[in-house]
């Protein structure tokens, strides 16, 4: 027997994400209570100059409450793929889009209570092609060499970028 949801009830509803409060019976038969916070899935796109320079985006975030230096993403829409997904956010982040789209993989972020799963690609071969930026981001457009950005503690700091700085490295073999 594997594990059974027995019910499941919404917390808290918001625009970007829900609450929920799971009953659980495990295998033994005991009945677990567990919260899930189901939140679409996102894209994180590591884009790389001709001249091997990663562009970041700084900006202030309020989970740590202070500004985080991290690699272009954001929420996958509905109905988007994270291809299209990936390009837009690379548009209205940086200015930029990509002529070389490389998938890089996937991951959920931390899957013991939240549904979110990261998409990571590489983006090479970028092409000025803006898009207006979200009136809500307020972003600061940085380039650093490849290796001094994986090795940065800024960068370290925002598990997301540090796990596409890592995939990227391997598939470019930097």
């Amino acid at each position: 027997m594997d594990y059974q949801i027995k019910s499941k009830e919404t917390i808290v509803k918001t625009p970007i994400l829900d609450v929920q409060g799971l009953t659980v019976l495990n295998p033994q038969k005991y009945e677990l209570k567990r919260i899930v916070v189901k939140k679409p899935g996102a894209v994180v796109v590591v884009p790389i100059t001709q001249d091997n320079q990663v562009v970041l985006v700084k900006q202030w975030r309020a989970g740590t409450e202070k500004y985080m230096l991290e690699l272009p993403a954001g929420v996958i829409d509905p109905g988007e793929s994270p291809e299209i997904t990936a390009q837009r956010e690379l548009r209205e982040e940086i200015g930029y889009k990509s002529e070389n789209l490389v998938f890089l993989g996937q991951s959920y972020v931390s899957p013991g209570y939240l549904t979110e799963k990261f998409h990571f690609f590489l983006a090479r071969n970028l092409e000025y092609s803006p898009l207006p930026p979200d009136e809500h981001e307020d972003l600061e457009i940085l380039t650093m060499d490849f290796q001094q950005a994986l090795n940065s503690h800024q960068v370290k700091e925002d598990v997301k970028s540090w796990l596409g700085l890592l995939a990227a490295e391997k598939h470019l073999k930097i």
